[in-house]
């Protein structure tokens, strides 16, 4: 069993932290509590949050700490203080979010100086809580990336994407063999409960896209006027797209027969061999009808991520248990927007499948629903609330996931409707279509 160390969960208690700071303490004040989009809430609730869930899991569910918080709870509980109604509260000054931000870690810090890891308080138990906490803390800072995107003049200077080597890569479609898979997880390091249990699982032989689908194939849907082809898209995705305006993905418009794209606060001209970034899961299922396919299901897709079709065994990552960095993913805010096709070799999944973390989240077809033998833990409000045929499953990494998040068995989910996520995707198809 990989036992974490206090000294590993220091280090990354730390390391998150940092990073959180680095990010917010670019931002001017004013943008902190005005959302961009209502259905985002004001960037400053993100980081009361975060200490609040720290004092809640780690110093009194775990510690068994019982003092006076200097914020109230149900203002800071995601599920009771929906985004819409965030910027209703009373909410603290920056100033006094970073105190509350120190007092709590220094707490969090105290305990874990003195906690029990290896015993059996499965809150405690190989510093699940911590990680819990250090997760919980890099998935608000992509939520703070998603915000600060979607301003109209962002306030944020995003560094320019490094120069990424990249090989000549053939866009194909690739057969999957029926058969027997892993799918989900038992990491005894950190899983969230919706990742759980692993259980064999049997798919019939399948096609999967060689990469995510990349912009100069998502501009030959667009050229081929098929925003406006109602054969392509559902009725649900024909409502969305009236309503929206959409005719091409978040964040691209036309000038002079160019088609540009913003990302953050530069301009550049829509690179042609980078996945396509910020579409809805209605942009994506008509793309795969305009292609004469479908969105894949999200057992495929992990299928097609980290099965070995030669040895029967199932990976943490596509290319095997080796933990992700940035030589074998393009994740961790290193380019601040996706990497060309065919950058990162080392990414290949066992099936052949190139760059399934990392660059965009990639939706799939499948409804967030829970596997058999699901258990809530270590709350409901995490997963088991989310539960429906209401949001749709996109797997995968982004550019902006942190390297403690990626793996192959994560679940994000979101409203169909959504495209501030850095959300792509890739195209399946039945064997016997082909």
């Amino acid at each position: 069993m990989n036992i974490r160390t206090k000294e590993h969960l220091f280090g990354d208690l730390e390391k998150v932290r940092s990073e959180t700071l680095e990010l917010v303490e670019q931002i001017p004040e004013s943008f902190l509590f005005n959302p961009p989009k209502p259905f985002m809430g004001p960037i400053i609730w993100d980081l009361a949050h975060i200490a609040k869930f720290e004092e809640i899991w780690i110093l009194k569910n775990a510690a068994g700490l019982d003092e006076k918080s200097i914020l109230p709870d149900d203002d800071y509980n995601a599920i009771k203080t929906p985004r819409k109604i965030r910027e209703e509260l009373t909410l603290p000054s920056f100033t006094e979010s970073l105190e509350y931000m120190s007092h709590t870690r220094k707490k969090v810090f105290d305990f874990l100086d003195s906690a029990t890891l290896d015993g059996d308080d499965r809150l405690l138990k190989n510093g699940y809580v911590f990680d819990l906490a250090i997760q919980h803390e890099y998935q608000h800072q992509e939520t703070i990336l998603q915000s600060l995107a979607l301003f109209d003049s962002p306030p944020f200077e995003c560094p320019k994407p490094k120069p990424q080597n990249e090989t000549a890569l053939e866009e194909r479609m690739l057969l999957i063999p029926a058969g027997d898979f892993v799918l989900g997880t038992d990491n005894p390091h950190f899983a969230y409960d919706n990742e759980l249990p692993a259980h064999e699982t049997y798919l019939d032989e399948f096609l999967m896209d060689s990469t995510p689908v990349t912009n100069e194939r998502y501009l030959n849907f667009i050229e081929s006027d098929g925003y406006n082809r109602k054969e392509f898209w559902s009725g649900k995705g024909m409502k969305w797209k009236s309503e929206e305006n959409a005719e091409s993905p978040l964040y691209w418009y036309m000038e002079n027969g160019t088609w540009f794209r913003r990302v953050f606060d530069k301009v550049m001209k829509i690179p042609p061999r980078e996945p396509v970034i910020h579409v809805s899961y209605f942009e994506a299922e008509a793309f795969a009808n305009f292609e004469g396919k479908r969105l894949p299901t999200e057992q495929e897709w992990e299928k097609a991520c980290c099965w070995n079709p030669d040895s029967g065994e199932t990976y943490s990552y596509p290319w095997g248990e080796e933990e992700p960095d940035n030589d074998k993913a393009n994740i961790g805010k290193e380019r601040w927007c996706p990497a060309p096709v065919g950058s990162y070799e080392n990414s290949t999944s066992p099936s052949g499948c190139h760059q399934m973390l990392g660059d965009v989240y990639e939706w799939t077809s499948s409804s967030f629903l829970p596997y058999d033998g699901f258990e809530a833990f270590p709350y409901e409000e995490y997963s088991a609330v989310n539960f429906g045929e209401e949001y749709k499953v996109l797997r995968g990494a982004s550019w902006a996931t942190s390297t403690k998040v990626a793996r192959a068995s994560f679940r994000n989910w979101d409203y169909p409707q959504r495209r501030q996520l850095f959300s792509g995707f890739r195209c399946a198809m039945d064997s016997d279509k082909t």
